[in-house]
């Protein structure tokens, strides 16, 4: 058989060893990268949580400042010459000395302020930073102030006016001990601004949205950009703006919502006014560039954590496999060669790390076993060529003797068919038999039941005959009966006639009467006397039939005891052929289990037959076996001496 040549290896050792290390390293990097993904979904998802917990800050914020807005004005309210002012209509007056009081409190508040006086029901008495405007009517979109002049109550919050929406807190004035008041007083605050403090002081950019409601307002004079139906109250920067769209605000009207959009989380809240209606949205953007900054960092360093350590790694395992490994395995490679050459008087020698040192043992001790083995083969190919050359005369004497004993089965194969087709044919005639026996059985039966039918219908003739003696008995006795009645009638027929005649004319009628009754005693005499004879000649011939009844009733008796003598008869005849059947049939069984037997005992010999078949196959292939055992173990080059001597070795370590 040709050794087939082995070509250089695709991948050097080394190569080998750092492709698992390599893969161990990037399975490492994969989950440091993937726990960095973590964290920042986990730091987003707290900074998310914050956003969400802050969103009411800014509607709080707002009713804050509406506050102090309305204790501004309840202040204002209280000052007496503001009071008189009012009352009186005088609009210098009341200006002289609210303008100072305002510009003092405007120097401590972070948002610009704003106050309006106003007359019932609705009409513009003062605007303190525009004195020159007033006398409009603007009850029909400032429902705070009209609350206010009619119930006589303050109120704040956030309502849209003409140049926007404001944070307004709006006091009732009275004058004197009026019930109602002489006019109001605002204070308020533009939402704007207060959004525009919000984006100073949180570094943030912010917007603001609202839907125009009031015809009246002017909103479109303070920003002419819209975004669908909202109007952009306080616009963020370009970019941030562009992140928006219709529908988020349309859903931020209803209900607060969070959503990330480009390196920003965008908050929307919606914008409640004094009565809890959403007038606007208000939207913040969120920065977190920062946070994807630092995530894109921790990826770099632990890329470049994970490849520095990878060429690191890779380096030191180079060297060492080159150093350590290389020189070792090339020896071992190299007796490996030799002996795939067919050369078994080759040892390798133990150097290199303790790993290489043991392979090398064992690779001693396998081609010490391998040429002892080779050795074994050569000596023992002889002896089976003599084991192959015995089984072939031992199958050729079981094949000589196995076909002797097919002859024999044969022959009394044959003898037990011929035996058991007579024995067929005799259970066939007994069969025959036994089924005439048993037709004579069954006519006889059928005779017997006739004849018991017979006997049945005598019994039953002779008892209805019986019935009739009785019966023709009792006619008689009833005969007598009707005779002594005759007799005693004609005689008093005959007394009756005596007593007629006696009577004389008298008694002619009563004499024609008896007569009738003679005669009739006469006639009913003769009547008994002839049924006396009928029932004496029916008795005699009822006899006569009881007689021969009873004759035909002995005879019957007799006929039905033979019937019953010969279906016993034929009953025994039929028991003795079933039993000869019997015999038959076991007869026939025990001759076909000698033929079964022998049709085994055939099988058995075909067996023998292919056992000393095969058995000679055995042999000519143990001495094909022999024949490339002894060629194969001639290819290789061993000695008794160099075998023990690495035998030695191996057991000196």
């Amino acid at each position: 058989m040709a050794v087939k040549k082995l070509g250089k290896c695709r991948l050097p050792l080394s190569v080998r060893v750092l492709i698992p290390i390599i893969v161990l390293l990037m399975l490492l990097a994969g989950i440091r990268i993937g726990q960095i993904y973590r964290d920042v979904r986990h730091q987003k998802h707290k900074l998310k949580q914050k956003i969400i917990a802050d969103q009411d800050n800014f509607q709080k914020l707002a009713q804050k400042v509406a506050r102090e807005n309305l204790t501004l004005a309840l202040t204002i309210a209280a000052i007496p010459d503001v009071q008189e002012s009012i009352a009186l209509e005088d609009r210098e007056r009341l200006l002289g000395v609210i303008k100072p009081l305002l510009a003092r409190i405007q120097r401590y508040s972070p948002y610009p302020l704003k106050v309006h006086f106003h007359l019932p029901p609705g009409v513009s008495f003062l605007r303190v930073w525009k004195p020159n405007k007033y006398g409009d009517d603007i009850s029909g979109f400032r429902k705070t102030v009209v609350r206010v002049l009619s119930t006589g109550q303050p109120v704040y919050g956030i309502e849209p006016g003409r140049v926007g929406v404001a944070v307004r807190g709006v006091a009732p004035i009275f004058w004197e001990g009026s019930e109602k008041p002489v006019g109001s007083v605002e204070v308020f605050t533009s939402l704007s601004a207060i959004a525009k403090r919000l984006r100073e002081v949180a570094e943030e950019e912010n917007a603001i949205f609202w839907i125009k409601t009031v015809a009246t307002t002017a909103a479109e004079r303070v920003s002419e950009r819209k975004l669908g139906r909202f109007w952009i109250l306080l616009p963020a920067a370009e970019k941030e703006m562009a992140l928006l769209d219709e529908d988020l605000l349309n859903k931020a009207l209803t209900s607060p919502l969070v959503v990330e959009r480009g390196h920003y989380f965008i908050s929307a809240v919606p914008v409640k006014d004094f009565q809890g209606r959403s007038i606007g949205v208000y939207v913040r953007f969120v920065d977190i560039s920062s946070l994807l900054a630092r995530m894109r960092q921790d990826l770099f360093t632990g890329v470049a954590a994970t490849l520095g350590g990878m060429l690191l790694i890779i380096l030191v395992v180079v060297l060492v496999t080159r150093i350590s490994l290389g020189k070792p395995i090339g020896t071992v490679i190299k007796a490996a060669e030799r002996v795939g050459q067919g050369d078994l008087d080759v040892s390798v020698p133990e150097t290199g790390t303790c790993e290489l040192q043991r392979m090398a043992q064992a690779l001693n001790r396998i081609m010490a076993a391998l040429g002892r083995y080779v050795l074994h083969m050569q000596n023992y190919s002889g002896t089976l060529r003599e084991i192959s050359g015995e089984l072939d005369r031992r199958a050729v004497n079981l094949r000589e003797g196995s076909g002797a004993i097919e002859e024999h089965t044969r022959h009394i194969r044959e003898l037990s068919r011929s035996a058991s087709q007579e024995i067929q044919n005799i259970s066939q005639a007994v069969e025959q038999f036994a089924q005439a026996i048993q037709e004579v059985v069954h006519g006889v039966n059928e005779t017997s039941r006739g004849i018991e039918e017979v006997r049945h219908k005598v019994r039953f003739a002779t008892e209805r005959i019986t019935q009739l003696v009785d019966s023709s008995r009792r006619i008689g006795e009833m005969v007598q009966i009707i005779d002594h009645i005759a007799n005693q009638t004609n005689l008093l027929a005959l007394n009756a006639t005596i007593e007629a005649a006696r009577a004389g004319e008298a008694g002619k009628g009563f004499a024609v009467v008896a007569n009738e009754v003679k005669e009739l005693a006469r006639q009913t005499t003769e009547a008994t006397e002839t049924i006396r004879e009928t029932v004496e000649v029916i008795q005699k011939e009822v006899d006569s039939a009881v007689k021969s009844i009873e004759e035909v009733e002995g005879i019957v008796a007799g006929v039905s005891e033979q019937a019953t003598q010969m279906a016993g008869a034929a009953e025994e005849q039929s028991a003795v052929l079933g039993n000869i059947q019997e015999s038959v049939s076991k007869g026939a069984e025990k001759v076909q289990k000698v033929d079964a037997a022998v049709e085994e005992a055939q099988r058995t010999v075909a067996d023998f037959l292919k056992m000393a078949s095969a058995l000679g196959d055995t042999a000519n292939e143990l001495s094909r076996i022999a024949e490339e055992i002894y060629t194969f173990s001639s290819r290789f080059r061993v000695s008794e001496e160099g075998i023990r001597a690495l035998e030695r070795k191996v057991q000196e370590e």
